[in-house]
């Protein structure tokens, strides 16, 4: 199986797509997968109103992003949420691991200021949030479509 969302180099994910276009006989340029692969995950559904929510916090507490991405989706990522607005950005490419890899969530927690007990993680995939539960986060799974969920939970967590 390919992990490219744990590919941290361009150079690294063109010997990766030659692998796989090997395998897979795959009949296209690594520039005409690239192309494909925007046009898709530019389709991606993306719940601006939970990242508004997420950014309105900040004023109250530090705010963050931990995300399984592949190189070359985080100008897309910062293109709609703007990464500057984040105190914390966690990406799997830089890091070579990813969700729900034990390791990760260690490499994320060494970077932070303050103790596991006052992270609070939100997933939609229920096995990123069991590791963040093994490692001590609070956590709790939810889509994009469960913004009054999450906004409920959030509160819940600020003022305990």
């Amino acid at each position: 199986m390919y992990k490219l969302n744990s590919i941290m180099t361009e150079e690294d994910f063109v010997t990766t797509y030659e692998l796989m276009k090997k395998e897979f006989n795959f009949n296209t340029s690594f520039e005409e997968f690239m192309e494909i692969y925007k046009r898709v995950f530019d389709k991606i559904d993306y719940y601006k109103d939970v990242a508004n929510y997420e950014v309105s916090l900040k004023d109250r507490c530090k705010i963050g992003v931990f995300s399984n991405l592949a190189i070359f989706d985080k100008e897309r990522l910062d293109k709609l949420e703007n990464l500057k607005n984040y105190d914390y950005v966690f990406l799997s490419f830089e890091y070579g691991l990813r969700k729900p890899e034990s390791e990760f969530y260690k490499a994320v927690q060494s970077k932070l200021p303050f103790s596991r007990e006052d992270i609070l993680f939100i997933d939609d995939r229920s096995d990123n949030v069991d590791a963040a539960l093994k490692a001590g986060w609070n956590a709790f799974q939810a889509t994009g479509l469960e913004l009054d969920r999450i906004k409920e939970k959030c509160e819940e967590f600020l003022n305990n």
